[in-house]
């Protein structure tokens, strides 16, 4: 640095400011990132550029943009005399970055860096439906917009889809031969806002989930069907968006939750056994199942053997359990 006629301390005539924003609003890593390019007009002291992925995001959805700057060598400072220009790198970035949006919000809205080169965030909150454009401008030393990087994209009302999925395989090795079997446990519906006064809250009621059971390996024995139990009932969803922009899914008990079960055994040096059964399952806890998605949406692993105490009483009986359970939230845009 170095001090102008006028005695005010100004930055090196080449400064290069580059912003890079990264939109993280879903699970999940490896999204594809698109980039553009806004050039500086003019001798400006930054040069801005951007990358996002902002492909979906729904009014509620909160939003992480990194912003990154670095020095532009080919700056010309108009204060200094020509053939003088200060050829070192400067130690400070911009006075000021200021993100702001048309329709959302930032938090912060303003950054202050504080070195020559490097990156800070903001997150934004999408509040209304609509197009919607965010700017981030850097500001020099004299407090003046120097260059300016936009970002375009739709902002929509949202449902959302969850999808209940639970397997669950055991296998035993027993002095008859093997014994195997698998069962499906599964329900989807789709969340939709139906209180405008509540506007954090998506519900669907009385949604159908199954469990059906079927035989892999059955020892000496044979089964007349494939199926030799199926139980269905009716529960219902409530989703609420937390305040960090992550929803909360509670899925209740199941209501009505009825097994039937209609198999002829067929086991050697014995005669055929018929087995019927059907009853009703009393299945308790508020919520029964409860998972968080801090991204708005995605897949989040849940415990099956604490949703069917059953598996335990096999577990201590030799049987061995491999289990793929989980709750899948997915983004429905109106």
């Amino acid at each position: 640095m170095r001090l102008t006629r006028s005695g005010r301390c100004m930055f090196p005539r080449w400064i290069v400011f580059t912003v890079v924003l990264f939109v993280l609003s879903s699970l999940p890593t490896g999204l594809p990132l698109t980039r553009q390019v806004n050039a500086a007009s003019g001798n400006s002291q930054w040069f801005l550029t951007s990358s996002s992925n902002t492909n979906e995001v729904c009014v509620g959805d909160k939003i992480l943009f990194l912003v990154q700057w670095q020095t532009n060598f080919n700056y010309e400072d108009p204060d200094s005399p020509q053939g003088e220009q200060d050829t070192l790198a400067p130690l400070t970035g911009p006075v000021k970055i200021l993100a702001k949006a048309n329709f959302g919000s930032f938090d912060p809205s303003a950054q202050t860096p504080g070195s020559g080169a490097g990156i800070t965030d903001f997150t934004y909150t999408a509040e209304e439906e609509g197009p919607d454009t965010v700017t981030f401008q850097a500001f020099n030393d004299h407090l003046e917009v120097d260059s300016t990087a936009t970002k375009t994209f739709e902002v929509k009302e949202c449902d959302y889809q969850v999808t209940l999925y639970v397997k669950d395989n055991l296998f035993n090795e027993t002095d008859r031969g093997p014994v195997a079997f698998y069962h499906i446990l599964q329900a989807t519906g789709t969340l939709k806002n139906s209180e405008p006064k509540n506007p954090i809250l998506y519900e669907v009621f009385d949604i159908e989930v199954t469990d059906a059971s079927t035989v892999t390996q059955t020892a000496d024995c044979t089964y007349n069907n494939p199926d030799y139990a199926y139980s269905s009932g009716r529960l219902d969803i409530k989703a609420i968006r937390e305040q960090g922009g992550g929803i909360t899914v509670r899925i209740g008990s199941p209501r009505d939750y009825s097994t039937q079960q209609s198999t002829v055994i067929k086991c050697p040096k014995s005669d055929p056994q018929n087995i019927f059964v059907n009853s009703n399952s009393n299945i308790t806890g508020d919520p029964w199942i409860k998972t968080f998605h801090p991204t708005g949406e995605g897949k989040e692993t849940i415990d099956s053997v604490s949703l069917n105490p059953g598996l335990s009483v096999l577990t201590e009986l030799g049987y061995s359990l491999t289990s793929d359970a989980y709750v899948v939230l997915k983004k429905v845009p109106k």
